[in-house]
């Protein structure tokens, strides 16, 4: 028998408190997506070229053309010529300059005296490249005339493809397919085609008319700054062994930012250019014999002599104190970023915890006596480490790997000394295997334990003596003279709490307000009641027992009325004890459980929104909307949160990187990815299903 009504109630202090909470979480996510707008257009400069004795430098606003001091001579807003951005600058020859921009095909070339603008050019990429617009295009250019023709070299980047047209944008040629996986970095050098197969390491020498390869050069793959980034014929000096560096590179790590610069020789070896650990180099260009190199990370124009030595910043002052504002802006920016995002944890947090406090307590007014006495949760705490304390040591050392500075501090200590990246990620699943299987003996223990021990009740049964000393609602579906006498937590068919009063025994279930009345037996109608003790099992069902719980049947008559199973047998064996020694003592008048009229709030059971097996596909698919479809909102929102937490740090970049083609994804990095939203989806499905409505007969 159960009775069940439409709740009505209407939304108390803490859950408006809980709700205002969420939205100015979710207002402060939005103010940190705006700021973290603002610092991404505050990137300084990012493009520069030496033409003649000038200094061509692009920053966020502007194209800046400087004399060989640094001393601004000319400014160009990218609006007077007819572009966004500028992502490359290139001289080409007698022709003048040519600049391309982040997402067009079409490049604009420049008269190298005025930076006016001559002449659009539109490339005509092949039909079977996907989108090159929305690829990064890196630029190479060989005057073939008097005449101002040129031939151009583009390396497209995530299109895997080094592509030669005419002067006027006609296609002319191709390489192979294959042969790049991702291609950044190109120039000539001496009659011959050099590009970086990026993510392979491997520098490949063309042949600048067919581009079919003449040579590779491997280079090391060992360290974080392995991958290939920008590319150009150098003029440093000689090594000790008197080779002369042939290029200067840009090798930078996973997510092609931060890295460092180069001299390659021919035997493969390196020197490299002092810049600081988290230098963001973005271009590079020989001024005779100096390097200029960008650095995005402090928005300067580096300096270095031939012989790779430091020499200061380039430009002058007025054009370092623009720089230096365009570093602040964007500092400033990343700072709001970050605080707006603490914020937003903080209010989502406070939030979260109402939601949890409303869900347990049942906006419980002031102070009740203890319905039945609660364990001390000292001893609670004792008991559950005496346990869990081989879960909790490898727990906390795998929390402490996931701060950001100890993940850093790992990987640089240990990558740099193999050739995969980022081997955290990979160690923490296989990791979650092993605590999944310790906390699986260990629960077996305790279990174990418990049978033997009645101590250990009180671990099994705390959350029952806490929901009843801290709920108002069941309080309010007392009859007269009705007082608790046990409670005890049902693990099955249902999880909730199963409470024996003087007059009845009362089934609450757990879910979006913890503790709703579902269903009630009075005792006069139960005439005996049997325990499936575990101790009288033998082999594999004893084994089972201790996980399933202590099956408890009631009868009327002979007849079982309902079958449920209790977390611990000790409180099972106490129940059923009670019911078969006190039935035939005198009780209060119990009316049937139908006939008693529930008009509080608190005594209703939300309707449920479609069949356990719907719920159950709905968890799998989005983690969350099964529970929220059984009405258990607390718990849904926490598995929503994960999710979309994953889906936001984890899931959506990996999504954005191979739709967009800007930059790599391992096939490690995607497995871990999906293991990982696959362990949520399983969870949250296991967890709907044993939330999953059973009629208690």
């Amino acid at each position: 028998m159960s009775a069940r009504l439409r709740s009505t109630q209407k939304p108390g202090p803490l859950q408006i408190a809980a709700i205002l909470l969420l939205a100015l979480a979710i207002l402060c996510v939005v103010l940190a997506l705006r700021a973290s707008s603002n610092a991404a257009d505050s990137y300084g400069p990012q493009a520069i070229a030496v033409v003649g004795n000038r200094v061509w430098l692009a920053d966020e606003r502007s194209l800046l053309i400087t004399d060989e001091a640094g001393r601004l001579e000319e400014e160009k807003g990218f609006a007077a010529l007819g572009i966004n951005n500028i992502s490359s600058i290139v001289p080409a020859g007698e022709a003048g300059v040519l600049v391309a921009s982040r997402g067009s095909t079409s490049l604009k070339l420049l008269d190298a005296r005025q930076a006016q603008s001559i002449r659009e050019i539109k490339l005509a990429f092949p039909s079977d490249l996907q989108d090159p617009a929305h690829t990064a295009l890196w630029l190479a250019v060989r005057p073939t005339g008097a005449n101002g023709h040129f031939d151009l070299a583009v390396a497209t980047g995530g299109n895997h493809t080094v592509v030669r047209f005419a002067h006027d944008g006609r296609f002319l040629a191709r390489t192979k397919e294959g042969l790049y996986r991702f291609t950044n970095g190109i120039w000539f050098d001496q009659g011959s085609l050099w590009t970086t197969d990026t993510n392979r390491y491997v520098l490949r020498k063309l042949d600048p008319e067919t581009l079919t390869q003449r040579e590779e050069l491997s280079l090391s793959g060992l360290g974080r700054q392995r991958y290939l980034g920008a590319g150009i014929a150098s003029h440093g000096t000689a090594n000790a062994a008197g080779q002369a560096p042939f290029a200067t590179l840009i090798r930078l790590q996973s997510g092609m930012t931060i890295g460092r610069i180069v001299d390659v020789f021919a035997d493969a070896s390196e020197a490299a250019y002092p810049l600081p650990n988290e230098a963001e180099p973005m271009d590079i260009a020989w001024k005779g014999g100096e390097l200029l190199a960008i650095d995005g990370a402090t928005h300067r124009v580096a300096r270095f002599n031939a012989q790779r030595q430091r020499l200061g910043d380039f430009g002058a002052p007025a054009l370092q104190a623009r720089f230096k504002a365009s570093a602040k802006a964007r500092a400033l920016s990343e700072q709001m970023h970050t605080i707006w995002l603490v914020l937003a944890g903080v209010l989502l947090t406070f939030g979260l915890l109402l939601l949890l406090v409303q869900q347990r307590r049942g906006q419980t007014p002031g102070v009740v006596q203890p319905a039945l006495p609660m364990p001390d949760k000292r001893a609670i705490r004792k008991l559950a480490l005496s346990v869990f304390w081989p879960i909790l040591v490898p727990l906390i050392i795998l929390a402490t790997l996931e701060i950001p500075p100890v993940t850093n501090a790992f990987n640089t200590a240990i990558n740099e000394q193999l050739e995969q990246e980022n081997l955290l990620p990979l160690a923490i699943f296989p990791a979650m295997l092993v605590l999944g299987l310790l906390l699986a003996v260990k629960q077996y223990t305790l279990v174990r334990r418990a049978i033997k021990d009645p101590a250990y009740e009180a671990l099994f049964n705390y959350a029952a003596l806490n929901w009843l000393n801290a709920s108002m609602r069941w309080r309010n579906d007392m009859l007269i003279d009705e007082v608790p006498q046990e409670i005890a937590v049902v693990v099955r068919p249902r999880r909730g709490f199963l409470m024996l009063t003087n007059q009845r025994v009362l089934f609450y279930r757990q879910g979006v307000r913890a503790g709703s009345f579902d269903a009630g037996w009075p005792r006069t109608e139960i005439t005996t009641a049997g325990i499936e003790d575990p101790e009288q099992l033998r082999g594999w069902r004893k084994r089972l027992q201790r996980y399933l719980g202590t099956q408890v049947v009631l009868y009327e008559e002979g007849s079982a009325i309902s079958t449920l199973r209790l977390s611990h047998v000790v409180v099972a064996r106490r129940m059923v004890e009670r019911l078969n020694t006190e039935k035939n003592n005198p009780q209060p008048s119990a009316p049937s459980i139908a006939e008693i009229p529930h008009t509080s709030p608190h005594s209703s059971s939300p309707r449920e929104y479609g069949p356990p097996a719907q719920q159950v596909i709905a968890s799998l698919l989005i983690p969350g909307l099964g529970l929220w479809m059984q009405r258990r909102n607390g718990s849904a929102l926490i598995y929503f949160f994960a999710a979309m937490v994953m889906i936001a740090f984890v899931i959506g970049p990996i999504v954005w990187a191979l739709t967009t083609r800007h930059t790599d994804v391992s096939a490690t990095r995607i497995q871990h990815a999906a293991l990982s939203w696959l362990s949520i989806a399983v969870f949250c499905a296991g967890d709907t299903w044993l939330g999953r409505s059973k009629t208690l007969r």
